[in-house]
Formats: C-alpha cells, structure tokens, sequence
C-alpha cells in the first residue's frame, strides 16, 4: 500500500490565524497573531504548539491562553539554545587541540591520512574526503598562505586542516581511532575517561553533544525534543564531579549532563551551572518534565 502524497496548499497569514483560532487558539488578539507569522513561520509555531493540542479532535487546544504557554516554551528554547551553544563551542575548542596535538605528538603531522591508526578505513576514507573538502572550500588566511607558499602535493599539517573542519569531523575522526592507539588513550585520560571499555560511550557523548550543536546553530526547537539514540552514562567513572544519574536518555537534560561533565574538565571557569540555573529560574514543571529534568535535578547541576 502506497504512502499518501502530500497535497496541502499553501495558506495565507490570514488563514494560518483563522486555522489557529478555528482550533481553539487563545491568549493572543489576531492582529498580534499575524505579526507573529509574519516573522515565525507557522510550522515553526506549531512544533511548539503540538504538545497542547487533541490530536483526535481536530488538534483543538487543550490548555486556557495557550499562545501565553507557547510563547514563554519558545523564549525558553531560544534562551537554552543560546547557553549550550556557547558551552558546546567551548568543548569543540579543546576537543580540536586534544585532537590535534595528542595524535600529532605520537604519529607526526599527517596522522590523519595513515591506514595502520584506525579500524575502519571506510569510514577514514569519507572522513578524510570530508576533512578535505572543508579545507579546500576555507578562506582563512592560514590557508591561502599554506596554498601560495607550499608544495600543495604535500597536506597540510593536522594542526592546520582539522582547524577548518566540523565537530562532527572530529568526533568521526576520533571514534575511528583504534582503541589501543596511544594518542586516543591521552584524549580520553585528559577527559578523565580512564577505561577503554567506556570509549565507544565517550564516543556517543560528542555525538550527542554535536547533535545539540547543530539544532542551536540552525535555531531549531530543542527543550521537547526526543532524541532517537540514547545517551548513555559512563560505565566506570571515577570523577566525583561528573554526573552520571540522569534517568531519561533521549531527552535534552541528559545533553545538559553531558556538556556540564565535560566543561568541568576542559572551562569549570564558565559557569555553566550557574548560567543553566538562571535561565531556569522560572521555568514551570511541566517545561522541566518536557526536558527529562528529575525532581531533584538542583542536586546535580
């Protein structure tokens, strides 16, 4: 049985907010309702609205003034999105020179092309396509200078071509690393991931954490979002100071404990409990339960 095709037309503003208030939508007067579709679109709206409507009643709403609750979910998200970008930024920093400067200090300045220090040479062969392509397409002054005054037969040094590259890159590059590989086992010890059997886990968390990145970068909606794998807590951690008791594994505080376990490592300077708890400071429970926060959540964070 073939799938149904797709045949909603397009909607004015103006139909958009009579759609809306045709399902019960209140809180708002229509002409505040159409300035703010003129600036948001309305299937943004919506990812925000979903969890407040009857989906066997015509998506009525459920909840009184829900524009208000909509709203203040979507000034939430927005204000988490900023923090976590920022954290992330600062966790893709060192990870880049742990990276950089581990591998290169074991294997020389072209670590990144040998065959002998991976598992999966498939896998290193797109990754190192991708590694390449960002480098060509960068318009950094270091690489000009790197192309105009080097035999460009040559590639470019580690410390160089992994700074024009993506997180997601360096986790790739990372997780291919052999486990018993000398450089890798120095990452993970800077991380205080001191057990090879929890790298594939370690692994995961810049995964996840490069997930987060790219939602907050592309601004779309990330506090009720479910992800589709799950973040796992370390299996044999010794540091007092990670948390590792989050019981929900696809929701954004697992994300949240993973970025706090790895800025107590690389930028305790940061603040970012105290930031996280600002933001926080009003959140309702219903929004906290929507993020996979526990009861006690100030216990940990």
């Amino acid at each position: 049985m073939g799938k149904t095709i797709y045949n909603k037309p397009p909607l004015t503003l103006q139909a958009q907010a009579k759609l809306l208030f045709k399902r019960n939508l209140s809180g708002i007067k229509q002409s505040e309702l159409l300035k703010e579709l003129e600036r948001t679109s309305y299937y943004r709206i919506s990812g925000y609205a979903f969890p407040y409507q009857d989906k066997q009643n015509n998506n009525r709403f459920i909840v009184k003034n829900a524009w208000k609750i909509i709203r203040s979910d979507y000034k939430l998200d927005a204000k988490l999105r900023v923090l976590l970008f920022e954290a992330i930024g600062l966790i893709e920093i060192t990870l880049r020179a742990q990276l950089i400067y581990q591998m290169s200090i074991a294997y020389g300045a072209n670590w990144y092309s040998d065959t002998t220090l991976f598992r999966d040479s498939a896998k290193l062969s797109k990754d190192h396509a991708d590694l390449v392509k960002n480098w060509n397409r960068s318009n950094d002054l270091f690489v000009q200078h790197y192309k105009t005054n080097y035999d460009t037969e040559k590639e470019p040094p580690a410390w160089m071509i992994f700074e024009t590259t993506t997180f997601g890159s360096l986790s790739r590059y990372f997780e291919n690393i052999k486990y018993k590989n000398k450089g890798k086992n120095e990452i993970c010890n800077y991380w205080h991931i001191t057990e090879r059997k929890d790298y594939d886990i370690f692994s995961g968390w810049l995964k996840n954490v490069n997930t987060v990145r790219n939602i907050c970068a592309h601004h779309s909606r990330l506090f009720s979002r479910v992800f589709p794998y799950k973040a796992m807590p370390l299996k044999h951690c010794t540091d007092k100071n990670f948390v590792m008791n989050w019981s929900n594994k696809t929701k954004v505080f697992a994300s949240i404990c993973i970025i706090k376990n790895l800025l107590t490592i690389c930028n305790p300077e940061f603040k970012f409990e105290r930031k996280l708890k600002k933001i926080l400071r009003h959140a309702t429970k219903t929004q906290l339960n929507m993020m996979g926060f526990p009861v006690d959540w100030k216990r940990w964070i």
